[in-house]
């Protein structure tokens, strides 16, 4: 208790010892001693002693007053000792006695000896039995006291405070009164006047005991600067329990002050409820630690409180998000904002969560969905919001980065936004996607639309160089020339991307329309400049002068600079020393031509050229009557070329020059064996010719005619009607009339079954069906023209059965044909496509090196496509990574990572990421995995499995709730691809049970 009053001997008491001791001493009886032993029992507190005494006096009492006064006793005894009874002898009492004096204190008299000796709740009991106009004026503030502190103590403000009320300016009770007055308007959050209350205690141990309210009533009543000051000074002081308290008093009053950096230290000093903190303490502390930007322990302590979907949590999730942004770890963040959007408590936050999860969507891409649905989604969301016009243009630039100009131009075209300059800017662009995909008629429109566009005068210019391009492709080299001088013209004060490769360009242009002074000129630009180049172009360059010349008939220089295109690239003689090779010849330096093609026979015997070049010295010496040197020629053709397309003609040549030879039946037999092996061949018909001359020669023509029936060949006499038939049938070919041109050439057939033109009617046949999609039909028709020796129509059409097995994913057949195109193929471009598609049945069919080896032939070319470059690099990548040479494969992705293929150039990414996480850098493996965020937002399948191992990066990092975000929301949009659904299933699993240990 917190005062020290005792209880004094009640008056009644008093008077009746008085009364009962008034005889004197020389009269006392015996029974006088039993009153004296009760008396002294009662009034030292020996209750059980009293009730001994008393019932020996029973018997020995006879006057009413005594015996009135014997029953009060024994009812104040019964109180005092808590017996069942007592309340049943007090209405006995008051029915015996009404109007006894007694009656009028019993109630008081007991409730103050219990309250004196702490019985606070027996106290309480009897006080509310307790009538106060029976209280005396003097006993009024003691009763108003003591009932006041048992009802406090019971927790009966509202009535305690009246009884503390009565007394709060009674000296005795005042200080104490006010303290207990104080307490109850604390406890009732009437903090200013349980401020006044507590300003008027007076006893030190009280003040003392009141700091702690003092420090937290100020902070409650807003007064933070002056719960700081006493919340200081208690804290050099208090026990260890009110230290955490007061602490995170302090500590709030500072958060609320906005002295966040001030704050952390009493913040952290708070153990919490029973020592464990709510999600607010947290949140404060994180919060706190954000402001001061001290990044790393804000999300340490925001990550303790999200996952919940609440307020606090959204706040959270938001500043979670900031903190992360700050720390540019921005995959990170995107995920935070996306938790805080979606929680959708806060309107402000969710909408500029949203805000920021798009912007930052923009700028880094999004995992989870496309940019342009996300830019999208907000607009439809906060439609007039102040941020439209900038989310507008972004969704734009965003669709322009993807390449989906069309959808730009919807926006662009609604009138709800309007922008001229990026609406030039996507013409453009969209020109260029045309133009790339071979749709150079439309790319020529856009073009057009752009240049009449007058915003960008650099995209004007770049607009008439594309134009031009496209104008080349659709070989009209006129408007060509005319486009690229415009472009010339705008390019005089500024440097455009295109600008270097122009006069290469417009050399083509002026070169295809033969004015090749021209060309010429413009080529020369290259060649003067050619530290600028590469060497593919520079020699390009020196040969297509070394071709103008040549075609202008001005040989000499047309010799020189095919010179110089050898010194750039010596490996890559042969066309350059072909073509001087005939430029000698047409200057009639006859030897210097013969040298030149024998030196490339001998430096390359297997050159694309060698056919040729015997061919021609075959030709040469035959036209001076060495036929002797010639045969030598057609021979070395003949054993070493057997797949070329002039071997059939080389044959011919030197059954010829037999023939000029005179050594005739050598001659007869070179060539019947050339008709048998090319029968229907337009060349075996020139065969026959000379064989009839051989006939008449030998007198034999009886013999050669019957020969003739023999092999069932035609008779001269069918000849013209056989061709006019035929040419029938390839005429409609030829106009695209492809119902009647098939009907024509099974016409053909049927009169025809082996005729001269049969090569040509099958092959035109199977191109028919092929364009009809007739595939089965289409193969059967190009294998009978393979299947026959080799002839004119042979490379294409295997080519074109290797397209069709291709597509059916028939590997074994198409090898086997690939295989042979690439040893007949005459044209770079096809040897090309033999050796390209060589390279994916290789890898397809689990022939690594294989593959290895013909991806390295591919790439060794100068002018390879850009598609066919990228993708052997690929095959070469995987192909290397099959063999689990690692070392090889990761070389080759490194370039790979630059392919203008998204969807190599994404895995490319996806495995230096895989390696970066095996080498155990995850914050690298994350950080190229946010490069294939941002550059490859339309391969899903990387952005899935991305996604599944940048969950395994933060799970290593010790981040559970970006492991487990990271994964539901691959679980939740990434259905397509079961695969990485089950794996990031069983990942989850293990996550959540390694969280359970």
């Amino acid at each position: 208790m917190f005062f020290n009053s005792s209880f004094r001997n009640h008056l009644f008491i008093i008077l009746f010892s008085l009364s009962f001791f008034s005889k004197s001493i020389s009269q006392i009886d015996p029974s006088q001693l039993l009153k004296e032993r009760f008396l002294g029992a009662y009034y030292q507190g020996l209750y059980p002693n009293v009730n001994q005494s008393l019932v020996s006096l029973d018997d020995i009492q006879t006057n009413s007053n005594q015996i009135e006064r014997m029953n009060f006793y024994k009812i104040s005894t019964a109180l005092r000792l808590n017996e069942i009874s007592a309340e049943k002898m007090i209405d006995n009492f008051e029915f015996d006695y009404p109007e006894s004096y007694f009656l009028k204190t019993v109630y008081s008299d007991v409730a103050n000896y219990y309250f004196q000796n702490e019985k606070y709740s027996y106290a309480y009991k009897w006080f509310l039995k307790t009538d106060q106009s029976q209280i005396s004026r003097q006993l009024l503030p003691k009763y108003y006291f003591n009932k006041g502190y048992t009802f406090f103590l019971k927790k009966k403000y509202e009535e305690a405070k009246k009884l503390f009320e009565s007394v709060k300016n009674n000296p005795e009770y005042e200080s104490d009164s006010h303290y207990y007055l104080g307490y109850i308007s604390y406890q009732l959050e009437d903090y200013e006047e349980a401020s006044n209350s507590f300003t008027r205690v007076t006893k030190k141990n009280q003040q003392e005991d009141l700091s702690y309210f003092q420090v937290e009533m100020n902070f409650k009543l807003g007064r933070f600067e002056k719960a700081i000051e006493l919340g200081l000074k208690e804290l050099t002081k208090t026990d260890r329990n009110l230290f955490s308290q007061i602490s995170k008093i302090v500590g709030e009053s500072y958060f609320n002050l906005g002295k966040y950096k001030e704050s952390i230290k009493y913040l952290e000093s708070y153990n919490g409820e029973s020592d464990n903190w709510t999600n607010m303490d947290y949140y404060q502390l994180g919060y706190a630690y954000y402001s001061s930007k001290d990044y790393s322990n804000a999300i340490e302590n925001f990550n303790k409180i999200i996952g919940q979907k609440n307020e606090l949590s959204q706040n959270a999730y938001y500043y979670l998000a900031e903190c992360y942004l700050n720390k540019e770890q921005k995959i990170a963040s995107l995920n935070a904002y996306k938790s805080a959007f979606e929680i959708d408590f806060n309107t402000e936050i969710s909408k500029n969560s949203l805000l920021n999860y798009a912007r930052l969507s923009y700028e880094i891409g999004n995992p989870y969905d496309k940019v342009p649905n996300i830019l999208m989604y907000y607009l439809s969301k906060y439609p007039g919001s102040e941020e439209e016009n900038e989310i507008t243009k972004l969704l734009i630039d965003s669709y322009t980065k993807s390449g989906n100009y069309d959808s730009a131009f919807n926006i662009l075209n609604s009138g709800s936004y309007k922008d001229e300059d990026l609406l030039q800017k996507v013409t453009f662009l969209k020109g260029v996607e045309l133009f790339n995909s071979g749709s150079y008629e439309k790319a020529y429109d856009f073009f057009d639309k752009s240049i009449n566009y007058p915003n960008d005068k650099r995209i004007i210019a770049r607009s008439y160089f594309w134009k031009a391009q496209s104008a080349y492709e659709l070989n009209k080299f006129s408007e060509s020339i005319e486009s690229f001088l415009k472009f010339q013209e705008l390019n005089s004060d500024a440097f455009f991307e295109e600008s270097l490769l122009f006069h290469y360009h417009l050399a083509y242009s002026y070169f295809k329309s033969e004015e090749y002074d021209q060309a010429i000129s413009n080529f020369n630009e290259i060649v003067d400049r050619k530290n600028l180049f590469s060497d593919n172009i520079v020699n390009d360059s020196y040969l297509r002068i070394g071709d103008s010349n040549f075609l202008l008939t001005n040989y000499f220089p047309a010799i020189d600079f095919y010179d110089k295109s050898i010194l750039v690239n010596p490996n890559n003689f042969e066309y350059a020393s072909f073509q001087k090779a005939m430029s000698y010849g047409y200057l009639d330096k006859d030897k210097e031509k013969i040298k030149t093609l024998g030196q490339l026979i001998s430096q390359n015997p297997n050159s694309y050229l060698a056919d040729d070049s015997l061919y021609e010295l075959g030709n040469y010496f035959s036209s001076i009557g060495d036929y002797d040197k010639a045969i030598i020629n057609y021979d070395i053709l003949i054993e070493d070329h057997k797949n070329s397309k002039l071997y059939a003609r080389t044959k011919l040549n030197k059954g010829l020059a037999l023939y000029n030879l005179g050594k005739v039946k050598l001659s007869d037999s070179i060539l019947r064996n050339l008709v048998i092996e090319l029968k229907n061949n337009p060349i075996s018909m020139q065969a026959l010719k000379t064989l009839k001359e051989i006939a008449v020669d030998l007198d034999n023509v009886i013999e050669f005619t019957n020969w003739i029936r023999s092999f069932d060949f035609q008779t001269f006499s069918d000849n013209e009607l056989e061709k006019t038939t035929f040419e029938a049938a390839e005429s409609y070919f030829l106009k695209g009339e492809m119902k009647k041109a098939e009907r024509a050439i099974k016409s053909y057939f049927e009169r025809h079954p082996n005729g001269r033109f049969f090569l040509a009617a099958n092959f035109y046949l199977a191109e028919i069906y092929f364009f009809e999609k007739q595939w089965d039909l289409a193969l059967k028709s190009y294998l009978d023209i393979i299947d026959l020796s080799l002839n004119d129509y042979t490379e294409q059409a295997l080519v074109r059965s290797t397209q069709i097995l291709l597509n059916e994913n028939k590997l074994k057949e198409s090898t086997k044909l690939l295989k042979k195109l690439e040893q007949i193929a005459s044209y770079p471009k096809n040897k090309k496509y033999a050796q390209f598609n060589l390279i994916r049945t290789h890898f397809h069919s689990s022939e690594f090196e294989e593959a290895i080896a013909m991806a390295d032939k591919v790439l060794a070319f100068d002018n390879i496509e850009t598609k066919v470059k990228w993708d052997a690099r690929y095959f070469l990548a995987k192909s290397f990574l099959s063999k689990k040479d690692t070392l090889n494969a990761k070389n080759v992705f490194m370039t790979l990572e630059k392919s203008p293929i998204d969807s190599i150039a994404a895995e490319a990414y996806y495995f230096k990421a895989q390696l970066k996480h095996n080498e155990d850098a995850f914050i690298e493996s994350n950080e190229v995995i946010s490069i294939i965020s941002e550059k490859f937002n339309d391969q899903p399948f990387w952005a899935a499995k991305s996604l599944l191992l940048m969950a395994k990066n933060f799970y290593e990092q010790d981040d559970i709730f970006q492991a487990t975000y990271i994964l539901n929301s691959l679980l939740n949009n990434f259905v397509q691809f079961p695969s990485i659904i089950s794996e990031a299933k069983a990942y989850l699993i293990i996550i959540e049970k390694n969280q359970d240990i």
